[in-house]
Parts: C-alpha cells; structure tokens; sequence
C-alpha cells in the first residue's frame, strides 16, 4: 500500500505540485470562453427564468467552503457574511483588536450544478468595494471588478450559456457583504475546497497592498495568480517587521505566528519582512529574524519557507548591515537550506528596488522613479505589478530548486 498522506506532506511533492501550476504561465489573464457576468441595478428582483430558490447565509454551505472566516449578521431582512468593525480577519477577531487589519481577501468556495447562478452581494463603501471570481480555479478576469458601493442588495448573476459552472470562488474585499445564491428551483450548490495548494504571504503594508488602486491588486495577491494558486493568503500589517511591532495588532511577526500562519496549515509561505526595521541594531534584527524563522520552520515542518530580503525606499532606506543581519539569519537554518526547504533572495544585491526618486519627484535614474509613490515608501500599482512579478519568479526559482 502506498503511503499517501506521507507522499503529500513531503516537501518535494509540495513544490513538485506548486511547479506544474506556475509553469502553466501564470493566471494573470482572462478566461479563453469566460461565462457571463453581470451585476443587476440595486434591490432588483431575480433574472433566472422559472421557479427559483434563495439560499442566504449563514449556512454550511458557504462557512465549510469559506478560505477565509468571516461573522454572520443580519441586516435588511438578509442573512449576510460581513466583517468585523468592516474590516479583515481570518478567523474573524483573532487580536481582538479592531481594525487589525491583515489585508486578505475574504473567499467563499462552493460549486454548483446550475448553468446560471446568482451571487447576492451588497457594498457598502468604494474604500474597498472589489471582488474577484474564480470560476474552476481560472479566474474570470484577471483585474479586480467592482460592486457598486450605494449599501442596496444586488444580484451578480453568472451564466454559463446553458453549461454547468462547477466549482466557484467569490473572493471579496472588505466592504462587500456576500449574502447568499439564487439558482433555479432543480439545481444544487454544495461546500468544496479549493484544490490548489495553500500559499502565505507574511508582510508588513506592501503585502496589505498599500499604494495599489484595489486591495487585491497588491503584489502578494498579484503573485499568488502568477503562480495559479488560487487559494493564496495575505497575513500582513502595517508597520510590522522582525522587531517592530505592527501598528494594529501591537505584535511582532514572531507573536503572530501560531494564530496568524501556522494554525492555517500552509504549504509554502513567502516572508517578506525588515523594512521597518530600519532602524533597529543589526544584531537584535539577526536575533529576532533568526527567532522568527526558526519558529516557523519547526511549526511547519514540511512546508517550503521563501525569504524575500528586505525591501528598501528612497524615504526609508534599509542599512546594509540590516539587511545582511536578515540574510545571516536565514543563512543560520542550515538544515532548511541544505535541504532546499528554505532559500533567501537578496533584493539589494540583485537590484529590485533601485534610484532614489519617486513618481512625484522623479531623480536620475532607476525603477523607484515609475515604482515609488509620494510618500517615498510604498510602491504605486506599477510597483505593485512589479513586484508581483519579481516575488513569483523567485518563488518558482525556489520550486525549482526544491525538486531537482
């Protein structure tokens, strides 16, 4: 009898699986034969031809399926997913603080026998009013869409031209409220998950997205579609860094671990953490990194471990014995490196970030004059782009590695 649960725990199946997907070419690209979408005005009634049936949430249909939690309240008459203090938890309130922020998508996963379908939805601010949607772990376009933010209920209707969709994924942003399905009267939906490994992105507020125009158009997410993995999760906060704590939460990434990662089981997770701190003594950012990777490598023994160096900016420039303190803490896992579980990228000595200008200011030459926002330190959505692009090649470079 073959041992299969030990096979799919191995770190060589892992990143052998992750590799065939990102060699597909990346899902930053609309579907070939994409079905229908269309958002209905506010407070409309169903479009679905025939005797049609609503199935509002709360409901294990939609809970077992969700990728990410989220709190169940009533509001107009409808049961509907919502956030806490509107803002993203996963599981919900897990600091207890509100507005602790992590900057992930809530996802809801669910399939369906029906050709046509109705996702009832309702937005409450344009601050984050976005979704994305996956129909079979594609997704249907590659750019984030919109709910119209007026707080009426809508009727985001997908129709597959007499085909049935199969497996959906409805990632929303969190100002959306996902309130439930209309399908017709003979037709089914039912809680799956999503099949694809499960990427983390650890990070400070590029992974939370701060710069780019929708949440999920932030690099962390961006990479996650380069490498077709549709269940992708960001476990970000603004301010955070090995030493620094983060500016909601109160914690360091190392106080995080257990309740923010590795309670989610994660196959692969790329940290991207020491900007903020800048500021600190190279030898407590050594201390803390080492501490901090360490933790995570023994709580997930058989995941993969990406380290992404330091990012800097011209407005918050990482001292180079920071960023070698970080590189000589990853070095020190020499069991993880040697076997290829964890690999760390250089972001300085392989120039991702270069120039001291920014968009408003441009100076000589260098990407941080296209990359760089106002402010100096976060990127703008082109800088988000780019990096999406830079975090994915060097993932599948450690992929690569981790099967040869």
């Amino acid at each position: 009898m073959i041992p299969t649960r030990f096979i799919e725990n191995s770190l060589r199946y892992k990143a052998d699986r992750m590799l065939r997907l990102a060699q597909q070419g990346g899902k930053l690209i609309d579907m070939v034969s994409p079905p229908t979408v269309t958002l209905g005005a506010g407070n409309s009634a169903t479009t679905l031809s025939g005797s049609v049936q609503q199935i509002l949430t709360p409901s294990p249909i939609f809970t077992q399926g969700a990728i990410k939690s989220a709190i169940g309240v009533t509001k107009a008459g409808w049961s509907h997913f919502t956030n806490a203090a509107q803002d993203i938890y996963y599981p919900a309130g897990i600091e207890g603080a509100a507005g602790a922020r992590r900057g992930g998508m809530l996802g809801y996963v669910f399939a369906t026998d029906a050709p046509a379908i109705e996702l009832l939805v309702l937005a409450t601010s344009a601050n984050s009013n976005e979704y994305r949607l996956w129909i079979n772990d594609k997704p249907v376009t590659a750019a984030v869409q919109t709910i119209t933010a007026d707080s009426s209920f809508r009727r985001l209707k997908i129709d597959n031209g007499g085909n049935p969709i199969g497996k959906i994924m409805f990632e929303t942003g969190f100002y959306i409220s996902f309130c439930g399905v209309a399908l017709g009267a003979n037709y089914s939906v039912w809680p799956v998950r999503t099949d694809t490994p499960r990427l983390m992105v650890v990070g400070d507020s590029y992974a939370v997205g701060t710069g780019a125009t929708k949440l999920g158009s932030g690099f962390a997410y961006q990479m996650g579609q380069r490498l077709c993995i549709a269940d992708c999760w960001v476990s970000g906060e603004s301010g955070m860094g090995y030493c620094r704590p983060g500016q909601q939460s109160g914690k360091t990434a190392l106080q995080k671990l257990a309740v923010d990662v590795t309670a989610f089981a994660p196959d692969w997770v790329v940290v991207c953490l020491g900007i903020n701190d800048y500021d600190f003594a190279a030898g407590q950012v050594e201390t803390d990194a080492s501490a901090y990777l360490a933790a995570l490598l023994a709580a997930l023994p058989n995941a993969g471990v990406t380290v992404i160096g330091p990012w800097t900016a011209p407005g918050m420039v990482v001292p180079s014995a920071v960023a070698t303190a970080i590189a000589n803490a990853a070095a020190a896992q020499a069991d993880a490196v040697a076997s290829r579980r964890l690999r760390y990228f250089d972001t300085r000595a392989d120039g991702w970030q270069l120039g001291t200008g920014r968009t408003t200011s441009v100076s000589g030459t260098g990407n941080s004059n296209i990359y760089i926002g106002s402010d100096g330190v976060h990127p703008v959505q082109a800088g988000h782009d780019y990096l999406g692009m830079r975090t994915a090649h060097a993932v599948t470079e450690h992929l690569l590695a981790a099967t040869t």
